[in-house]
């Protein structure tokens, strides 16, 4: 895992644990695990209070993927974030 083969900042990737651990202490969560990858390399790979190869079921994901679709296509130049929704459905 190499932050900076992933084009990542290791100073930016460090403040996910801290607000991890921050909200397990407070109780808002049990446990977790974050993945981050780009351009093929894994750059971030961390679990809170739970193992690495963990089994557990991924509830309500649309939300995730569309958002990440719809940077991509924003990151392409396809809209912008200021463009009215009327642009796109009449």
């Amino acid at each position: 895992m190499n932050p900076a083969a992933a084009g990542l900042s290791p100073a930016r990737l460090n403040r996910i644990r801290a607000r991890m651990e921050k909200h397990i202490e407070a109780g808002r969560l049990a446990g977790g695990l974050g993945l981050i990858m780009r351009r093929g390399h894994i750059g971030y790979f961390e679990t809170w209070n739970m193992r690495e190869d963990a089994i557990f079921r991924i509830y309500s994901m649309t939300k995730a993927v569309t958002g990440v679709a719809a940077m991509m296509l924003f990151e392409e130049g396809a809209f912008a974030l200021a463009d009215p929704v009327s642009n796109f459905i009449p």
